[in-house]
């Protein structure tokens, strides 16, 4: 259920992730922006717990960023999830891996915050370097924590598309600019001119061109 608070919406999509995961279902929860990672996330983690209160539980983010900002007068953002998973206390900074994050994408405040915390921080830069294919890094990982931990978690951030990679037309780009994706486009923007942010703060100008960005929330996997 989606709310004009972002808060309320939160609290209705951990009570829903908690209420599932007791029931013993495997999750796998898309859209939104990366926000609702949190609720998600620590939804799942209660959920699981209900079925057994020694259950141990890791997480993998991939994605170029942290993640860990501080919260923005007291409200939750696409910055702040995993500084609310750990603050949380859902779980452990040992079990969860920073996979993909970018030097140049994350302060130095949050690189510290991370590591204050044990987080494992596997940068896109140590993976370019390491020679050895990421896909087995990654397996390392998940095999690590798969070892140690009864369930796993694993969000993955769209904007972790490398920058290499954006040089050149991506494979989902010829689609967009398919006759049906048009179609599509053209029924989206006559039934719903507005965005629905725009919407909710009572904006009134039509849009008449729709773009995607890797900061698109209606795209973002959590």
């Amino acid at each position: 259920k989606v709310s004009k608070s972002i808060l309320e919406t939160h609290s209705h999509a951990q009570q829903l992730t908690t209420e599932l995961a007791s029931q013993g279902h495997t999750l796998i929860t898309l859209g939104g922006g990366h926000d609702v990672a949190a609720p998600h996330f620590m939804g799942f983690v209660g959920g699981r717990k209900t079925l057994n209160p020694r259950e141990k539980v890791g997480l993998i983010n991939i994605d170029p960023h942290l993640d860990v900002r501080e919260l923005e007068d007291g409200l939750p953002h696409s910055g702040t999830p995993f500084r609310q998973i750990l603050e949380s206390e859902a779980i452990l900074g040992e079990s969860f891996v920073e996979f993909g994050a970018r030097s140049n994408r994350n302060s130095r405040a949050h690189f510290d915050y991370v590591q204050k915390h044990h987080v494992q921080v596997i940068t896109w830069e140590s993976l370019r370097l390491s020679g050895q294919p990421i896909s087995e890094t990654f397996k390392l990982q998940l095999d690590r924590l798969a070892r140690t931990h009864h369930s796993l978690g694993l969000t993955i951030d769209l904007d972790r598309w490398p920058d290499t990679r954006c040089r050149v037309d991506p494979p989902w780009r010829s689609w967009c600019k398919s006759p049906i994706w048009k179609s599509i486009r053209r029924h989206r923007l006559t039934e719903e001119p507005r965005c629905r942010q725009c919407a909710i703060e009572g904006r009134i100008v039509a849009a008449s061109h729709v773009d995607h960005i890797d900061i698109c929330a209606t795209v973002h996997v959590a």
